[in-house]
């Protein structure tokens, strides 16, 4: 996950494609485990104060972060 996040981070406010998420981490590529790396990331997040809004979600295209 926190490969995931500095990945996310260091391409804001740009879309982390899944292309380029599983390239990251090409034996554990799959929607479903990119899906909850998210998920888990997000209630790292929450449990630090911010919002798990932050990570957005672009559909059929990947993962961003806003501000």
């Amino acid at each position: 996950e926190k490969q995931l996040f500095e990945l996310l981070l260091s391409r804001s406010p740009n879309v982390v494609t899944f292309d380029e998420l599983s390239a990251a981490d090409p034996d554990n590529f799959s929607l479903y485990a990119i899906s909850k790396s998210i998920q888990r990331l997000r209630d790292q997040l929450e449990r630090c104060g911010i919002s798990g809004s932050f990570i957005q979600t672009k559909r059929s295209e990947g993962y961003l972060l806003v501000n």
